[in-house]
């Protein structure tokens, strides 16, 4: 990690370029550790995060869901060091053009998760790497196994809402975009199903929202 240079900062997390990683680029994810928290269970949730979150990058994967992959899991220093995917933020390249076959293919992936009863917990334009056309899904650290119309409903509307707060101006035909791609693999009654729930956790807000004024 000494030759690492920082590349991102997050709440969570520190990114790190490794540019000679066994002869190959890398990134390292680093878990961050929190003063306001125990020593000790900071310890705890930084290392069971970090290997939640290395299982399913794993484990997507097997479902055919392009993510780096993991080439190294340091429990003791929170740290996933995992393959350097070339390419843009999604987020950077729909704000340079609005590219309805992009994101359709993130409608697939998501779909292809829910089959699969995993959701990805933060699923938006800024946690997907556009590399070669293709769509890489990174950032696995609210990921969870989940059964319910309700928790596929919830990854729905976070990336619905991720669209109107970025890309508001193409939002009507980058979300149309999405659910195409999410039908295609979900199918026609799976996703009304879904868009049903999201529709319901919507007005469920707008209620909670007026009755706290």
């Amino acid at each position: 990690m000494e030759k690492a240079r920082l590349i991102a900062r997050g709440a969570e997390a520190h990114i790190y370029l490794i540019e000679d990683w066994h002869g190959f680029r890398a990134v390292a994810k680093v878990r961050v550790s929190k003063p306001y928290r125990v020593r000790e269970l900071d310890t705890i949730i930084r290392a069971r995060r970090t290997k939640l979150e290395a299982y399913f990058l794993y484990k997507v994967k097997r479902y055919g869901v392009p993510t780096p992959t993991v080439l190294h899991v340091d429990l003791h220093n929170a740290t996933i060091i995992m393959e350097y995917v070339e390419g843009i933020l999604l987020r950077e390249h729909l704000l340079r053009t609005p590219d309805e076959d992009a994101v359709e293919q993130l409608g697939s992936l998501a779909a292809l998760l829910h089959t699969h009863s995993i959701v990805h917990g933060d699923l938006t334009t800024s946690n997907a790497i556009f590399s070669d056309e293709q769509v890489v899904l990174f950032d696995f650290g609210l990921a969870k196994s989940a059964v319910t119309v309700e928790d596929f409903g919830v990854d729905v509307l976070l990336f619905k809402r991720s669209l109107l707060s970025v890309h508001f101006k193409y939002f009507n035909e980058l979300f149309e975009a999405f659910i195409r791609g999410y039908q295609r693999v979900a199918g026609k009654n799976r996703t009304n199903t879904v868009l049903k729930k999201v529709s319901e956790i919507e007005r469920r807000g707008r209620y909670v929202s007026r009755e706290l004024r």
